[in-house]
């Protein structure tokens, strides 16, 4: 079986900043980390609830699929 290498997650998102969310921080630290070297410049972390987010950013939150 032939391999097939992965798509770069900066591929599959929008252009601008993105923030990764996560309950404590430390999972979304990690997936940040992964997701910097594909060519995202504008890469945050946010240690809370979407609900929270979106209050405090005044922009609705969109949900990916998990990966």
């Amino acid at each position: 079986m032939a391999s097939v290498a992965p798509i770069p997650v900066a591929a599959t998102l929008p252009e601008g900043p993105v923030v990764v969310m996560g309950g404590h921080g430390e999972r979304a630290t990690g997936r940040a980390s992964l997701i910097e070297p594909d060519g995202l410049s504008q890469v945050s972390v946010f240690a809370d609830v979407p609900d929270d987010f979106a209050a405090i950013a005044g922009v609705p939150v969109e949900a990916g699929a998990a990966r």
